[in-house]
């Protein structure tokens, strides 16, 4: 080999371990550790236990407000798709604790100067991001594309914002249970194997709190380690010792060079936990200890009160519903389905709750769970639901109507300036209006009736453009209503 292509050889193979390095041995979160207690640490650290508190009837609603991060002429940036599967995952983690979020939907800020060139975050760059377009309102959510960073930040413990982007392995950041685990920061929770990063200062340069380790037995579980009881001692178990079947190893690891448990002492970590460093398609869950954590900063701290409500009877907005296997369609308040197709809907409040589902009109269909209902419907069939789900304090009641395909074209959907719609043939029982509603927090609000003359116009050509350069972005509904009083709902995305 000649001594130029033995130099390029071996930088390709110092390059190649490096990259090793980088993708397995992955330190996906960059949240800092300099967070003093709050007051749901102090309540456990002064000996109050949190052990009861999620038996309450509060259910909390956090506010939250996407802000996808683009270059400077508009170009590049996540899709707004990928916020329907982040609600999904927050709504999977959180809904078991009586926690639920809010979308308050998305904007764009673009300025290349924070779409490269991200280092490990320990810059102004991070803090100057999370100021523009800053909602005070609801939790802030950054959204860099996935070949920025390969990393999550919150902006505190607890806090109100976080940057995330980049890709773990071949998983995109922002789709992955990475994220849930940067709101779990700002929801008051750390990492399950706090106590071993005390000491020093971090890359921020704030000095770091020498915290106490979790023992082994769980026995100073309360006041040291992540102060949760119910998350045993976590030695520090990472993509490196974990596997992709989510198993241990039983290597207990080190930070900067301190042990995070005792050698040879027997741990039982949970490989599972959002909160942990365990590979992120691992991470699928908290405990009851994390969830009456973060419900009693929610309930008492001051850093959240102004992104977040409670109500005692059980909350009842993104419901889901889909085929088996599929269940991941938001419920809205009028939603078309297949004929002939089985269908399950299911509640998103599990917390403490009893669920009835009445139908108005006989179907196919029965209760498949204690808070989901299986159904289909025949061709031109609708149905709607009375659901009534209770708890102690309570019940909430919901109309949710399933209807079948519509005889009518919407187009484009998503629509930007003109919507259309049109059908081949006339319908046998006519039309006798046509408007669309706006979709706001589970209700249906009129705001756009077709006149007399266009219907007209409508019934003869068979299609009508509608100027909606005025209506703001959201959900909306085109109802088409025959003379018997029949409605077919058409639901589209305005942008």
């Amino acid at each position: 080999m000649r001594k130029g292509n033995l130099h390029i050889f071996v930088i390709l193979i110092i390059g190649l371990v490096f990259h090793e390095n980088r993708v397995y041995g992955q330190s996906f979160c960059g949240t800092a550790h300099h967070y003093g207690n709050t007051l749901a640490n102090a309540m456990l650290k002064s000996g109050n236990s949190l052990s009861g508190y999620s038996n309450n009837c509060n259910n909390y609603i956090v506010n939250i407000k996407f802000h996808i991060v683009r270059n400077t002429s508009g170009t590049g940036g996540q899709s707004p798709s990928v916020i329907q599967p982040i609600l999904h995952n927050l709504r999977n983690a959180f809904s078991n604790h009586g926690i639920f979020f809010n979308n308050l939907g998305y904007d764009f800020i673009d300025n290349s100067t924070y779409t490269s060139n991200w280092g490990d975050g320990c810059d102004t760059k991070f803090n100057n991001l999370i100021s523009i377009n800053n909602a005070s309102n609801a939790l802030n959510i950054y959204l860099l594309e996935n070949d920025d960073w390969n990393m999550g930040k919150a902006s505190g413990i607890p806090g109100t914002s976080v940057v995330i982007g980049g890709m773990y392995n071949t998983t995109p950041m922002v789709t992955s249970n990475v994220l849930v685990h940067e709101v779990g920061h700002l929801l008051n929770l750390f990492h399950t194997f706090h106590g071993c990063e005390g000491g020093g200062t971090d890359c921020d340069g704030n000095p770091v709190p020498s915290e106490c380790l979790e023992n082994p037995n769980g026995s100073n579980g309360t006041t040291c380690g992540d102060f949760v009881a119910d998350t045993p001692a976590d030695p520090f178990i990472n993509n490196l010792s974990v596997n992709s079947s989510c198993n241990w190893d039983g290597t207990v690891a080190s930070i900067n060079g301190s042990s995070c448990g005792i050698t040879g002492a027997t741990y039982t970590p949970l490989t599972n936990n959002i909160m942990s460093y365990v590979p992120p398609a691992c991470m699928s869950s908290f405990t009851p200890g994390q969830g009456d954590r973060s419900r009693l900063e929610l309930e008492y701290g001051s850093v959240l009160s102004a992104v977040s409500w409670s109500q005692n009877t059980p909350y009842l907005q993104d419901m889901l519903y889909g085929t088996s296997g599929n269940v991941n369609n938001f419920v809205n308040t009028v939603n078309s389905v297949s004929a002939s197709t089985w269908y399950i809907v299911r509640t998103n409040n599990p917390f403490n709750t009893t669920t009835s589902w009445t139908p108005s009109t006989a179907i196919a269909g029965y209760v498949s769970g204690p808070h989901e209902y299986t159904f289909q419907l025949s061709p031109g069939q609708s149905v709607m639901f009375t659901l009534n789900v209770s708890n102690s304090c309570g019940t909430s009641q919901r109309h949710i109507t399933f209807t079948t395909g519509s005889s009518y074209k919407v187009f484009p959907n998503p629509a930007k300036e003109k919507l259309t719609i049109s059908f081949d043939e006339t319908p046998g029982k006519g039309i006798k209006s046509v408007h669309i509603a706006h979709e706001s927090a589970g209700s249906l609000t009129k705001i756009f009736d077709l006149d007399d003359r266009k219907l007209a116009d409508f019934l003869k050509n068979k299609e009508i453009a509608i100027d909606i350069s005025g209506f703001k972005r959201g959900l909306y509904y085109v109802i088409i209503e025959d003379s018997e009083n029949q409605k077919e709902s058409i639901r589209v995305l305005f942008e």
